[in-house]
């Protein structure tokens, strides 16, 4: 589609994918989700690029053979076994919950019975984590969980921000101690937990 843009002189469309991705390489969160936006200028570009293949029979079969070559090299010979992030996000599926749920990743409202409470939002910076740290102390006797993780989710903070790793493993510390952790798990240099209200019985461990 770029290379069709070019060759008709239609500079627009192709500048707009350059200006998109710089913008979403300027940001830290380099989640799926933010490039959404973009799908419909993906089909769009997909559309000319589509259109001038099939002006050249041959070129449309080739790229079609080509495509198909790389996509059956790609398969895998059996799927992955779940990982830590699995175990995480489906830690709490099922069950009835009836404190408050706050989690990093957004994916876990997809397991839970009850709505969730976002913790990366607007932006994770130390400001925020301060505010989560004053929360927890304060109503830890309402939350039943607290998801949290150094990857996948949204308490990243950014590497130019001075403060937002000291509070941010301040919060940690504090969660660990005013909860139980139903769930640790760490996969490369990702680390996943689950922070439960403390009962008398236990009865995941």
């Amino acid at each position: 589609g770029i290379y069709a843009c070019i060759r008709s002189r239609k500079y627009l469309v192709p500048a707009l994918g350059i200006l998109f991705f710089a913008y979403f390489s300027y940001h830290v969160h380099k989640e799926m989700r933010f490039g959404l936006l973009m799908l419909p200028y993906f089909a769009i570009l997909a559309a000319v690029g589509i259109k001038r293949v099939f002006r050249q029979g041959w070129a449309f079969w080739a790229i079609l053979a080509v495509t198909g070559i790389v996509f059956a090299s790609h398969l895998p010979s059996e799927w992955p076994i779940p990982d830590a992030r699995e175990g995480y996000l489906h830690y709490i599926e099922g069950e009835t919950v009836t404190g408050e749920v706050l989690t990093a990743d957004p994916l876990v409202n997809l397991y839970s019975s009850k709505a969730v409470i976002p913790m990366y939002y607007p932006v994770f910076n130390a400001g925020l984590a301060s505010k989560w740290i004053s929360y927890a102390n304060e109503n830890y006797a309402s939350i039943s969980y607290v998801f949290l993780d150094t990857c996948s989710g949204g308490v990243i903070c950014n590497p130019g921000e001075a403060g937002c790793e000291a509070k941010k493993w301040e919060l940690i510390a504090l969660l660990k101690e005013k909860f139980r952790t139903g769930y640790y798990a760490k996969q490369d240099s990702c680390e996943y937990w689950v922070f439960e209200e403390k009962k008398n019985d236990s009865s995941k461990v």
